[in-house]
């Protein structure tokens, strides 16, 4: 569907396959697939000619072709990342990011990270993400060192979170969206409901399609032609059920709702970190904090 999204906005679609190009794998030798993607959008944005570069995960799809990308471009910044709303942590899996050297700067920064996960839970490029923006955006000036040790990753984000602080934006920079402002959401939680102010679902795979946790299908089965793409007819290949087409009310008010409960959440985890940072002891003996030293 991205690419039938592409080709009928006048996008520019690319897919990579990273284990058949010899030169991509030399500029960008990570082991770690989820680090190496961000290398290798960095060293392709440099010989492509668009402003803009929205990078998806593969689980990611078009729910809403009539959404245009440009509806979350601002370009007083460089990076545009966005806060999941089932969770603390800033995505890392789709963002826009602007063709130019900051931006490739910190998506090889972002990969280097690689080198640099501490011996313990890390979430990979996710938790990488969270530090370097700390690292960039608020403790540049300063030695920064990353030590985690934690139950649940979730506590290493609200961590971050309170760090980085409510407003999330810096001008030149990076902007991070917040909930539910983001270009994707997930679509677990309506069970793929959806609005008219919806554009991309996250976590569109197709073994789960019709099970409990994503819900049913919103498209009728058909055979999808990409030939239609560039036509008045591109809205065959999204062949709706009217049932799972919801009212702006509606689906705010699911969202608004894990909204709500997840920011009870946040607010309860970061009272518990800064109690344990000032050695106020915490009765919650399994609660395993993350450790943030610059100096």
């Amino acid at each position: 569907l991205f690419h039938c999204y592409a080709i009928y906005h006048g996008y520019q679609w690319v897919v990579i396959d990273i284990s058949t190009n010899i030169t991509l794998q030399k500029l960008c030798p990570h082991k770690n697939f989820l680090f190496q993607r961000h290398c290798v959008t960095a060293e392709l944005m440099k010989e492509m000619t668009a402003e803009w570069i929205l990078f998806i995960d593969a689980d990611t799809t078009v729910i809403n072709p009539n959404r245009l990308i440009e509806e979350w471009i601002d370009k007083n910044y460089n990076m545009i990342f966005y806060l999941r709303i089932r969770f603390f942590e800033i995505t890392a899996g789709v963002y826009l990011a602007r063709n130019n050297p900051y931006s490739r700067n910190f998506l090889h920064f972002w990969a280097d990270y690689e080198h640099r996960l501490p011996n313990s839970v890390h979430n990979h490029d996710n938790g990488a993400l969270h530090v370097g923006h700390l690292k960039c955006l608020i403790f540049s000036k300063k030695k920064f060192v990353w030590k985690s040790r934690y139950e649940d990753v979730s506590s290493y984000e609200a961590c971050i979170q309170y760090l980085l602080g409510p407003k999330k934006s810096w001008p030149g920079k990076i902007k991070i969206l917040g909930k539910p402002k983001g270009m994707t959401r997930d679509a677990p939680i309506t069970k793929s409901l959806w609005g008219r102010r919806d554009f991309l679902i996250h976590g569109w795979k197709k073994k789960l399609i019709g099970s409990a946790w994503l819900g049913k299908n919103p498209f009728y089965p058909h055979n999808f032609d990409i030939n239609l793409c560039s036509t008045n007819n591109v809205m065959l290949n999204w062949p709706y059920k009217p049932q799972m087409f919801k009212t702006d009310k509606k689906i705010e008010k699911i969202l608004n709702r894990t909204i709500k409960f997840v920011n009870r959440r946040y607010d309860r985890r970061v009272k518990i970190l800064v109690l344990k940072a000032l050695g106020v002891r915490d009765e919650r003996k399994s609660l395993h904090t993350t450790h943030l030293l610059y100096v």
